[in-house]
């Protein structure tokens, strides 16, 4: 079992046509975003122009959620109003443009993985997923088999679990759990 802490802190800004983007973790490691070429990819984004075209991206499935304020968006020409920290699912080749400004979580995902999971929770979870992937929505301390990690708002621990061990995580402040198996 492999586990990586990564805080906002430790990355690095590129632009987007609508703000910056911040990538935490991208899967497998010699995969590359602008080539598309990924199965799975963490990141979060600053939405700093209305209206904002969202990139587009043939093949992923694609999960979104705002960090600090609502989200408005027209979804192939239909209007959708999401609430802070709401879940907003959608296919990354659809045509989605945002008239909201604010700060974004973003969760890639490769069609050909048919096993994943994303939701907003404050309750313990059990998982013996291959990847466990935790983002933290505000300061929080996560326990994963007895040991505790200390999170900052905005980081994100990956635990790489290839034995596929059931692991015990315990935490009490809401965070993004997500659940992947490749």
């Amino acid at each position: 079992m492999k586990i990586h802490i990564l805080s906002l802190e430790q990355l690095k800004p590129n632009l987007w046509a609508g703000g910056s983007t911040y990538q935490y973790y991208l899967y497998p490691a010699d995969s590359s975003y602008a080539e598309k070429d990924f199965l799975f990819r963490i990141s979060s984004a600053t939405i700093e122009q209305s209206p904002s075209v969202f990139t587009q991206f043939q093949g992923y499935t694609r999960y979104l959620s705002m960090l600090d304020n609502a989200l408005d968006v027209t979804i192939n020409g239909v209007a959708q109003h999401f609430e802070k920290q709401q879940i907003f699912l959608f296919d990354s080749n659809d045509t989605v443009v945002s008239t909201s400004l604010g700060t974004d979580f973003n969760w890639m995902v490769h069609k050909s993985i048919n096993q994943h999971h994303l939701e907003i929770t404050k309750q313990s979870q059990q998982s013996n997923s291959p990847f466990i992937l935790l983002f933290a929505l505000e300061a929080v301390e996560i326990t994963i088999q007895e040991q505790i990690y200390s999170l900052e708002k905005s980081s994100c621990i990956v635990i790489e679990n290839p034995e596929k061990t059931t692991l015990r995580l315990k935490f009490d402040n809401p965070l993004i759990f997500m659940t992947l198996t490749i």
